[in-house]
């Protein structure tokens, strides 16, 4: 099979990926983390003769971009990492690249954040464009969307971006590892930019077509759906690798860790569970209220109590402890990583870990110290899960601690996938810090559920791929708070 000119040799699935790539202008690549699929966009945009290339990426992936040119690419690309400066200076900035070019390829790797903002977005009246905005103003050689699932939320304004572009630009890769982060819904507004003729039907017919709706005002997801067509017309255009199939990577262990809140902990929570549990019988709530209520269920789990002013206290140090205590048994030496989804119980946990003795770094929302960490200058490293998720590698380690998770299955995913990957040598242990007879118990359960719902797309696709027949997809089953939670 042919392969563009390349820096690195490539591993037989590129080389698959590039000539369905050449095939067809518009292509996702659903490749797991790990397995190269920077590489095979790099060689692609060679083996397409690409002068003007767009990536657009989380913000935390930018500087990855630049660094795989660097590694594989067999032509000079000049790669431009826009991370700095409004949006009027990186359009002014752009605009002055490409004027005078000299006939070098030019990579622009933005945010999604910052690429529908004004002059580098379209100006809107309402749902009228009044400007176009110089992403729009200029053809793209390649449209490349890094992590395609940030634009799921069909009503979103990156995703109708990433729409219009795509409607510009004909050539196109997206990438992810994770196509559907929560459920079969999620491929809709991917590959409406990608390719709307694949599905060629509004979100309300989409939906209608594969998911079983009902519960409150039917806006709760009860099974799927025509799934064998919704398999047929991903793959359409779609070419999949998982890490499991070509990367001979150590084994994963999960494991639970137990804690009981404090009475007077408990009191509260039982409470306010009661309150969800009677509002979600009656039919009175909406899915906003669901996760709202949630939210606080799992605050409280954590410790933290939301006062009316808005104001959140540390009322419980449990789980806290409970981590402390388990980290005993692990030697220092030994490097740590833990996840938290909540700001005050990011700050418990710190001063927590400091005062048992042990040197700390973090990444959130406000601070970044992966180098830190990474270069062994502490031996523990706390992440808020939102901020932590993606385009950083924690293969130092090999024990990762969830104090909690969330309630997104993609971002718990990818999280998973920081420590294991390529570059891993020890073999993995998570351990999920639940606090008994609360919404942590329910939670992990509905992760495993959803999971087991998206796995089957990634997983039991396979048979339709050699010609026979997928294995039937299985109901969401109801368990009180898991089934409020795996219909959100």
């Amino acid at each position: 099979m042919h392969y563009p000119p390349s820096k690195t040799e490539p591993w037989k699935h590129q080389i698959i990926a590039w000539n369905f790539i050449k095939e067809n202008p518009a292509f996702y690549l659903a490749h797991d983390m790990g397995v190269g699929k920077s590489k095979v966009v790099v060689d692609a945009s060679t083996g397409l003769d690409a002068k003007k290339i767009l990536i657009i990426c989380p913000k935390k992936v930018i500087d990855v971009w630049p660094k795989q040119f660097e590694l594989h690419s067999a032509r000079n690309v000049e790669v431009h990492t826009l991370k700095k400066g409004t949006a009027q200076a990186k359009a002014t900035y752009i605009e002055q690249c490409l004027r005078y070019t000299n006939g070098q390829p030019q990579a622009f790797v933005l945010n999604y954040d910052i690429c529908i903002k004004p002059p580098l977005g379209p100006t809107m009246d309402k749902s009228r464009i009044v400007k176009p905005g110089t992403l729009l103003k200029h053809r793209w050689d390649l449209l490349i969307a890094d992590e395609a699932h940030r634009i799921k939320s069909p009503g979103g304004k990156q995703s109708w971006q990433l729409y219009r572009l795509g409607k510009a630009n004909p050539r196109k890769i997206f990438l992810s590892g994770t196509p559907f982060p929560h459920s079969p819904l999620d491929i809709y507004a991917q590959y409406r930019a990608l390719n709307p003729k694949v599905f060629h039907c509004n979100f309300t017919v989409f939906r209608a077509r594969y998911a079983v709706m009902g519960g409150y005002l039917g806006k709760q997801i009860f099974s799927y759906q025509n799934i064998e067509d919704l398999n047929r017309k991903f793959f359409s255009i779609a070419h999949e690798v998982l890490a499991d199939d070509v990367l001979d990577l150590p084994p994963r262990v999960d494991r639970e860790i137990y804690f009981d809140l404090e009475p007077g902990t408990m009191k509260i929570y039982r409470e306010l569970e009661r309150d969800l549990i009677v509002a979600w019988d009656k039919g009175e709530i909406t899915a906003d209220n669901i996760l709202v209520k949630l939210l606080r269920l799992a605050q409280i789990t954590c410790g933290i109590a939301v006062l009316d002013d808005g104001h959140e206290e540390i009322i419980d140090t449990s789980k806290i402890d409970r981590i402390i205590d388990f980290l005993e048994d692990i030697p220092p030496e030994h490097p740590i990583v833990i996840y938290y989804k909540f700001t005050p119980e990011g700050k418990t946990l710190k001063k927590a870990l400091i005062k048992s003795g042990r040197t700390v770094s973090e990444v959130s929302g406000q601070m970044d110290q992966l180098k830190e960490w990474q270069n062994e200058k502490t031996n523990t490293i706390i992440l808020q899960i939102d901020a932590g998720s993606e385009g950083i590698d924690l293969t130092r380690a090999q024990y990762c601690i969830y104090s909690s998770t969330g309630l997104k299955l993609g971002t718990y995913r990818q999280s998973r996938k920081r420590i294991h990957r390529p570059g891993q040598t020890q073999k993995v242990f998570y351990y999920h810090v639940l606090g008994n007879d609360t919404v942590d118990i329910a939670n992990i359960a509905a992760l495993k559920d959803k999971r087991e719902v998206v796995d089957f797309f990634l997983r039991g696709l396979h048979a339709f791929k050699k010609g026979g027949a997928a294995p039937k997809s299985r109901k969401l089953r109801g368990y009180g708070l898991a089934q409020l939670m795996g219909n959100i």
